[in-house]
């Protein structure tokens, strides 16, 4: 068993492991946050329906978008994130 990624997240794994391998080389201690995003099951699927010309454009009307953001009004909202990057 084991989990299965979405396709992008597989490129942000592949830029982990090659930034903890540039600061094994340096000798640097570094944290390294990541979100695993996706199973990518339904992805894959997607990806082949689009690649087929298969997929519709879809939009959501005003009503269903003030109905999604009334049921999340109350959800913790993120803090600004403090990035070391330079």
């Amino acid at each position: 068993e084991g989990y299965i990624p979405a396709p992008e997240t597989t490129n942000a794994l592949a830029v982990v492991v090659k930034e903890a391998e540039k600061a094994k080389q340096e000798g640097k201690e570094k944290t390294i946050l990541i979100n695993f995003s996706g199973h990518g099951l339904l992805d894959l699927a997607a990806y082949e329906k689009y690649f087929a010309g298969q997929l519709a454009d879809f939009s959501l009307g005003n009503d269903e978008i003030e109905k999604a953001k009334e049921t999340v009004k109350n959800f913790p909202k993120p803090g600004k994130l403090k990035s070391n990057r330079t």
